[in-house]
C-alpha cells in the first residue's frame, strides 16, 4: 500500500491508518474503528498511542494477526528499532487480553 503524508514525522500515523482500510472486497480490516492518536519517534524508539474501541477487540487469533501487522508495518521503516503500544496514553499488559505485550517490540 502506498501512503501519503505531509511531514516526515507523520508517515508512521499514515502507515498505521492504512491498516484501517481493507485492501480488497475479499478482506476485512482488523482495526477499522481504532483511532491512532500519535506515533512519536525518539532515538529509534517509536511510541504509538491508540484508542481501541470495544468493536475492534478480537479473539486471540485476531489479536495475534493485528500485532503481526503492527510489527510488519512499523519495522519497514529502518529508523524504527523498537516500538511500544499505548492505549489511551497508558501501557497495557495486553492489547485485547490474549497476548502479553512486551515493554518494547524489538526488530
Amino acid at each position: 500500500v502506498s501512503i501519503k503524508f505531509d511531514k516526515d514525522e507523520n508517515k508512521y500515523l499514515a502507515a498505521l491508518n492504512a491498516l484501517k482500510k481493507s485492501p480488497s472486497t475479499d478482506a476485512v480490516s482488523l482495526c477499522p474503528r481504532t483511532t491512532f492518536l500519535s506515533a512519536k519517534l525518539n532515538s529509534g524508539k517509536l511510541s504509538v498511542n491508540l484508542k481501541l474501541p470495544d468493536e475492534d477487540r478480537l479473539g486471540s487469533a485476531g489479536e495475534g494477526l493485528l500485532l503481526d501487522a503492527f510489527r510488519k508495518t512499523l519495522f519497514q521503516f529502518n529508523e524504527v528499532e523498537t516500538f511500544e503500544i499505548l492505549v489511551d496514553g497508558k501501557k497495557p499488559d495486553s492489547l485485547m487480553g490474549h497476548f502479553e505485550l512486551p515493554e518494547w517490540f524489538k526488530r
